[in-house]
């Protein structure tokens, strides 16, 4: 089989592409000119913020809910665990 040859039409829009390739090779550097001139014209200036302890005692709250219940299944898990060792408790397909 022969190569597909290209209609009138893709070739103009792969001539157009090349020229807009070609424009954006010779514009960054007129682009890089224009930017440092301008960043050096810029005064650069540091700012601080200082947030309060108290404005995040959500944070603290969330975090101390999350430990008592991470407890609170821990025991859990420590309990259903010795009842089922001792037979306390009876699961079946479960065996300690």
């Amino acid at each position: 089989m022969g190569k597909k040859r290209k209609t009138y039409k893709e070739k103009i829009i792969a001539d157009l592409r090349r020229k807009v390739y070609s424009l954006e090779a010779q514009k960054p550097n007129s682009l890089q000119e224009k930017e440092s001139k301008t960043m050096r014209d810029v005064p650069y200036h540091t700012t601080t913020i200082t947030v309060p302890i108290n404005s995040h005692i959500y944070l603290s709250k969330d975090i101390f809910k999350t430990g008592i219940l991470t407890g609170a299944i821990l025991f859990l898990q420590l309990v259903l665990y010795f009842l089922l060792k001792n037979h306390v408790l009876v699961l079946p397909m479960v065996r300690y």
